[in-house]
Formats: structure tokens, sequence, C-alpha cells
């Protein structure tokens, strides 16, 4: 692997064909960075306040999604009726931008976007560390499944 470091790794864009015809497409992240992340939780739980000494946090889910969304979307050839490009730079035009997609490709994107930052299964774990040539200890599979228990009754 000359020539590559290991966030080079996580860097390549996936391309997200919007239309039947491809005619439009988005380019998303398939890694979010911890940074990503960490802007995203900070819009989760930005409206906090005091009551009665305690601090309490309202969850704002729906800013939390739009931020995963607009730190995932690296580019796109989306454009708006009158077949203007949805500018993406500076981040106030990319995050009105985002608001105008359809609701449909909006949870689409979000959705992969979270399956992104889903935690690896184990195989995916195995392979991760040794490309999967190397069985762990345990009951483990060649495909790195874990075997499901027996259920036990009272």
């Amino acid at each position: 692997m000359a020539g590559k470091g290991f966030l080079a790794l996580f860097n390549t864009p996936d391309r997200i064909e919007v239309t039947d015809d491809g005619a439009f497409w988005i380019d998303i992240k398939t890694s979010l960075t911890a940074d990503d992340y960490e802007h995203a939780q900070r819009v989760l739980f930005g409206k906090m306040a005091m009551k009665g000494g305690d601090l309490s946090a309202t969850p704002d889910t729906i800013s939390y999604q739009h931020e995963l969304v607009f730190r995932a979307v690296v580019d796109w050839n989306l454009t708006d009726e009158d077949g203007d490009l949805l500018p993406l730079e500076p981040e106030k035009a990319k995050h009105d931008s985002i608001r105008r997609i359809p609701q449909s490709i909006f949870i689409d994107l979000y959705n992969r976007v979270n399956k992104a930052s889903s935690a690896r299964s184990s195989g995916d774990e195995l392979q991760f560390r040794d490309d999967g040539s190397t069985e762990s200890p345990g009951d483990e599979s060649s495909t790195g499944e874990v075997p499901v228990a027996p259920e036990v009754s009272d």
C-alpha cells in the first residue's frame, strides 16, 4: 500500500445516483471523522437550560440529522428548478441547499451516513485487524460470526 496513509483508507467518497438515469448524483464521505460527530453532537444538545439548579437539554434530532448529512456531502451536481447548481459553499449556502433536497433523498443520505457509523461486526473487526486471515479465539467461525447462544428458560 505504498503512498497511501491510514486516513486515505477512509477518504474515498461514495457516489449515490439519485435519479434512475444517473444524471444527478451526490458524493458522500464513507466515514465521518470524530470532529464531524462532535459538531453533530453539539447541534443535538445545543439547547441547554438551567431549571431549578438542574441542567436540562432538549435534543434536536432534526438538526442532528441535518448536521450529519451536511458533514457527509462532499460534492454533487444537483440543480434547482432553473437548472442552476445548488451551492455547497459557503457553509450557509450548503445548509440551505441541503434543506431544499427532497425528503426521501435526505432520509436515504442520513440512513447511509448512520449505517456507516455503526459499530463493526465481529467479522469486520477480524478483517480490519488482520485481513481475515486469522481467527480470533472462541467459537467464531471462519466468517467471524459468533454463533447464537440457545435460549435458556426459567
